[in-house]
């Protein structure tokens, strides 16, 4: 019972410790542009929310 709570905490520090490292590692998101491709028709409902989503 004694052991317990000291492996939990180093658990935890350590799943802590690789959740930051990966976030810090991470370049900024999008790192390049991004294409949007719309299979429907032009002037639709998606094309017309496609494009709404890209002007932002």
């Amino acid at each position: 019972m004694s052991t317990t709570r000291p492996r939990l905490l180093t658990a935890f520090v350590l799943a802590t410790l690789v959740v930051v490292a990966t976030a810090a590692a991470q370049e900024k998101y999008p790192s390049r542009p991004i294409d949007v491709i719309v299979t429907w028709g032009t002037g639709g409902g998606a094309d017309s929310m496609a494009r709404q989503i890209a002007a932002t």
